[in-house]
């Protein structure tokens, strides 16, 4: 299964893909109840956030736009290798999720667009993720607590393995000066080895 022609996805994608590395910010006044906000980063390579598996060793431009409303958020998120055209690269992807969260708790789906190298381009097909999530974070003073299950499904088949991931994490926020905050976190995690994860049980750390 696969789209070739998707216009409208070439023209979100256009819109905030952008040539410098910006960071923007962008909200409406506070008496509304919807925010914005968009970002886009040049990183020297494509690491897994919370992961860290590396899925494309070289630069690529990362770019999001998101709306928030109440306890919801969706969002679009692109990565685009800087070399090569659009879709032929495990650097390229486009991500569209939707999150929500209260009082500790959260969960979410995202649907991970990745290239079909095989059939030169992007299209909903093989290599897609479907990843989802829930979780709850308790603060207990001198640090936080969480708990989360991640669920990673390969609808159409690929080079990526789906399964299950249980969580069980300790994290610290340091405010080291008015501008400058460090968070650490340590996971101990069990799954069946989804998406390059080790089968079994291992440590996740995050600075």
């Amino acid at each position: 299964m696969k789209i070739s022609s998707l216009p409208s996805r070439a023209a979100v994608v256009a819109a905030f893909l952008f040539v410098f590395n910006l960071n923007l910010f962008a909200t409406t006044e506070e008496n509304q109840s919807i925010q914005y906000s968009m970002s886009s980063t040049i990183a020297s390579k494509y690491l897994s956030p919370g992961m860290g598996v590396n899925l494309h060793d070289k630069t690529v431009i990362q770019s999001d736009i998101s709306a928030s409303w109440k306890n919801f958020t969706a969002f679009v998120w692109a990565s685009h290798d800087m070399e090569g055209k659009f879709g032929d690269s495990f650097g390229d992807e486009v991500d569209y999720g939707l999150t929500w969260s209260d009082s500790g708790f959260s969960a979410g789906v995202i649907y991970f667009d990745e290239p079909n190298t095989t059939l030169s381009g992007m299209g909903f097909g093989a290599n897609d993720i479907v990843y989802a999530f829930t979780g709850y974070i308790h603060d207990v003073g001198v640090a936080k607590l969480s708990a989360i299950w991640e669920n990673y499904h390969v609808p159409f088949g690929g080079n990526y393995r789906g399964g299950n991931l249980f969580s069980l994490g300790v994290g610290k926020s340091l405010q080291l000066c008015s501008a400058v905050s460090l968070s650490l976190k340590t996971e101990m995690s069990y799954g069946v080895g989804p998406f390059g994860t080790t089968a079994g049980l291992f440590n996740r750390n995050s600075v």
